[in-house]
């Protein structure tokens, strides 16, 4: 029984081979082109050898050296703000869902909020809340236009 379920693995590995591949060339090129484009500069910067070299391409000030780093950083730090508003928005739905949705379908769209996480909660939204909004405000605008009258 192993035996089969590692020659499965193995078979599914080679069949994807192509994609893999992919994959891995799609992580590793900017890495890859990044060092080789940034390595020599910042190491020939940081010797001074540019100057008796006579290269002219070495980053000569420290703003030339912290720029692409801090650029490098800023983009986990916009991807850990993005984490934090879709687990708040996916946290914010699910008790909405808890609290709102009718008796039948309250398990339904709590299990649905939790196993498909932020999908889920998206879904809930422009099925469910969106229109119970929408509801509320057609309802005050008639409440507003029969005291005008």
């Amino acid at each position: 029984m192993k035996i089969e379920n590692k020659s499965r693995f193995i078979n599914l590995i080679f069949k994807n081979m192509k994609k893999i591949g992919i994959l891995f060339g799609a992580i590793f090129l900017p890495v890859v082109s990044l060092a080789q484009t940034y390595g020599p500069r910042m190491m020939d910067g940081f010797n001074n050898f540019n100057k008796a070299s006579g290269c002219n391409y070495a980053y000569n000030n420290f703003e030339q050296i912290v720029g692409p780093i801090a650029l490098l950083l800023l983009i986990p730090i916009i991807g850990a703000v993005l984490s934090v508003i879709a687990f708040v928005f996916w946290l914010l739905m699910l008790i909405d869902s808890i609290k709102h949705s009718h008796k039948d379908m309250k398990l339904i769209w709590v299990l649905v909020i939790i196993f498909t996480n932020l999908i889920g909660a998206i879904v809930y939204y422009f099925m469910e809340r969106r229109p119970r909004m929408k509801g509320k405000k057609v309802k005050e605008e008639k409440v507003e236009e029969k005291k005008e009258e």
